[in-house]
Formats: structure tokens, C-alpha cells, sequence
């Protein structure tokens, strides 16, 4: 099974290359990580959430060279900060629970879209949040804060898990690991500490990112388009 991932930034494509495909990679599932509004290839660019007008658009070019229905697309978006033209984007800001709020919008992508090789999948607020499953971890990148790594579990110890965490301008995932390590870079860090942390950690306390390798996991005995 070949899954084509639509991924918001480099931080992402290393997260599919180094974490997410090799622990499918065994089960037959295979991930290609492409940066909309580049060819079908990932390439180099700084990433940003996209529009959803060119993320359609690369996604229906990508499904319409798949003439044999042989493969599967899925998405690694930033639910934080995405642009007002995605499908179901005005009914879900009035959803509290930002779980419900993303599958409100994934379930409106497939919608428009119309195509059950589509497997929407947004990330809840934002990458970090998967970071944020074990923050003492963050250290790993930054081994001179090992205290402020501390500080920023202790910041975050009241959330039922890392999903749950606000989404405000100065509070969300990002904004939070910025305020006790300014020196934190999402590219540069992001993957050691993801590393780090592993996949079974972030699955635990992350349970709209579990779903997704879950569905992953699925295709290996589902097939294409089920």
C-alpha cells in the first residue's frame, strides 16, 4: 500500500520520513510526504499551513493520476492557525472540544473531496502537542535546559493531554515551548525530540494523533479505498 502524506512543513516530512514510516513500513504501508503546491515530490520549501484552495487542488491532481486505485492519500495539517476556506471551517469554530472541531473539518474535507482514497487528518492544536506528550524530553535538543524543559511539563500538567492544550496566540503548543526555550526551532529541534519521545508515547497521550496510525495501520489488511 502506497500512501501519499500531505504534510504542513519540513518538520512534518521528517516526522513521516524518521517516526511514522518506518513503524508502518513493516506492515506494508509505505509513506511519500509531499509539501503542497510543489510537484508530486516533497520538497524544500519552509512549509505554513496551506490554503486549502491549493491543498485541494494538489490532492485532486494526485488522485486523478491514480488511475489503477492503487494507493491512499492522507494529510498532516495544522488544526492551529488553518485558513477559513477549508470545508466545515465557520461551523467548527463555534465547537469547543478541539477534538470534535477537527473531525468536524476532516469529515468536510472528505465530503468535498468525494473520494474514499482521501484520509483527512489534522493535527491537534499543532505539532508540537506531540512533543508536549513528554516535555521533559525536549532536552534531548536543548541538553543546557534541562530546567526549563521541567518548568514547561509543570506549565502543562493540568491538561488531560496535550491536545487539550489552548490555542491561543501566546499559549498554544509552539508559543509555550518558545516561552522556556526561546532557542527551540521546529525544524531543528522538532525531530530529535519527537525521536526521542517515540511514537507509542505520543499515541498514548494524544488521542486524535492515535487515531491516525491506527487508520494507518488498517490499510495493511483493508486495501486501497475501504
Amino acid at each position: 500500500m502506497e500512501v501519499f502524506v500531505f504534510v504542513e512543513g519540513q518538520t512534518e516530512e521528517a516526522f513521516v520520513n524518521r517516526l511514522l514510516g518506518p513503524h508502518l513500513a513493516p506492515r506494508g504501508v509505505h509513506l511519500h510526504p509531499i509539501l503542497p503546491g510543489k510537484p508530486s515530490t516533497s520538497g524544500t520549501r519552509g512549509g505554513g499551513v496551506p490554503t486549502y484552495r491549493v491543498l485541494k487542488r494538489d490532492l485532486l491532481r494526485e488522485l486523478s493520476s491514480d488511475t489503477t486505485h492503487q494507493v491512499m492519500l492522507t494529510t498532516m495539517i495544522d488544526l492551529y492557525g488553518l485558513p477559513s476556506d477549508y470545508p466545515g471551517h465557520s461551523q467548527a469554530a463555534s465547537l469547543t472540544d478541539p477534538h470534535v472541531r477537527a473531525k468536524h473539518i476532516e469529515h468536510a474535507m472528505l465530503a468535498d473531496v468525494g473520494d474514499a482514497r482521501l484520509m483527512p487528518y489534522l493535527q491537534v492544536h499543532e505539532f508540537e502537542a506531540l512533543l508536549l506528550a513528554e516535555p521533559e524530553s525536549i532536552a534531548v535538543a536543548y541538553p543546557d535546559h534541562e530546567a526549563q524543559a521541567l518548568q514547561l511539563a509543570a506549565d502543562v500538567k493540568g491538561f488531560a493531554n496535550p491536545e487539550l492544550i489552548d490555542d491561543g496566540p501566546q499559549t498554544h503548543p509552539s508559543a509555550r515551548i518558545a516561552a522556556r526555550i526561546p532557542r527551540y526551532g521546529k525544524v531543528a529541534g522538532g525531530e530529535l525530540v519527537a525521536l526521542a519521545i517515540g511514537l507509542e508515547r505520543m499515541r498514548e497521550r494524544c488521542p486524535h494523533f492515535a487515531e491516525w496510525p491506527a487508520a494507518l495501520e488498517a490499510l495493511a489488511s483493508e486495501g486501497p479505498g475501504c
